[in-house]
């Protein structure tokens, strides 16, 4: 064979084949062991840190975490290549929860799930968002100033997203959302879907008050509650992080409520009406096991 051949095959250099060859010849076998490298010995050995070790820390604190256990000196860039690309522990910002939160808020609504979760039942995971106008949230480059109204007005949405079958439904409102705007949207809910319906909300209290109530025992809606402090098993509000990001993103311009309205309007069509099941279905990894 060819040494062409071989390096093709190898993907690599001829001169590399031609280079193994004759360290072969010089050295017979002793040239297939492994052989110690010249220069500098490292300072930390990179295999005896555990992500255990620095998980949760800033790159700074684990520099300094470093520095102590080996007793030595490093950069905060070595500190975070051995973070970063040795342990791959992703660099991202604390999810914040309340300290009222039960610790086992997953397993409470995996329980309450598998009680209303059958055939034929339609369950729906709802919440409100307020949307208005915030150009400041949104990074630009140099200085930018952008002319705003004040007091600027909110747009609040209601919506609910099914977490199999069911047709997801939403409605705006200029008002703040009560008691009777809630249900309103539950006549909205019922004449899009037919049959038993459960909608999961959280603990606000309008969703508690006695008029709401009974508006759900007559149109046959269950309402199921989440554990309290708990807006992060709520799908839905990933949503409403995608909406307020597009609406300040692409609409900083847009000061005209009818404007603002017909794009919420359309991005929610596109999303929740869309996409909302699928998105609901992958990113709710607490439901997998229900």
């Amino acid at each position: 064979m060819k040494i062409s051949e071989i390096a093709k095959i190898l993907q690599v250099h001829k001169s590399t084949v031609y280079r193994w060859i004759n360290e072969f010849q010089r050295e017979g076998e002793k040239c297939l062991f492994h052989k110690e490298r010249k220069g500098r010995k490292k300072k930390v050995n990179e295999r005896e840190i555990k992500v255990e070790e620095i998980q949760g820390k800033t790159i700074w604190e684990a520099k300094a975490y470093i520095e102590e256990k080996f007793n030595v000196k490093i950069s905060y860039v070595t500190a975070w290549r051995i973070a970063r690309k040795r342990l791959k522990i992703p660099y991202i910002k604390p999810y914040k929860i309340d300290k009222k939160r039960p610790i086992d808020a997953d397993n409470i609504l995996r329980e309450r799930l598998k009680g209303v979760i059958k055939k034929g039942v339609k369950v729906f995971f709802m919440d409100e968002s307020g949307i208005s106008h915030d150009p400041s949230r949104v990074r630009r480059l140099g200085l930018y100033v952008v002319r705003v109204d004040y007091p600027s007005v909110n747009i609040n949405v209601l919506a609910c997203i099914p977490l199999f079958d069911g047709k997801p439904c939403f409605m705006l409102t200029y008002s703040n959302v009560d008691s009777r705007v809630f249900a309103n949207f539950l006549y909205l809910l019922r004449v899009r879907n037919s049959g038993n319906v459960v909608c999961r909300v959280d603990n606000a209290k309008f969703h508690e008050s006695s008029y709401v109530f009974a508006t759900a025992s007559r149109l046959n809606i269950t309402l199921l509650f989440l554990p309290p402090y708990s807006p992060d098993l709520n799908p839905i509000e990933l949503v409403w992080k995608d909406l307020k990001r597009w609406v300040n993103t692409y609409y900083y311009s847009c000061y005209a409520l009818e404007l603002r309205m017909s794009s919420i309007i359309w991005f929610l069509r596109v999303i929740i009406l869309g996409i909302g099941l699928i998105s609901f279905t992958t990113c709710l990894g607490i439901l997998r096991k229900v």
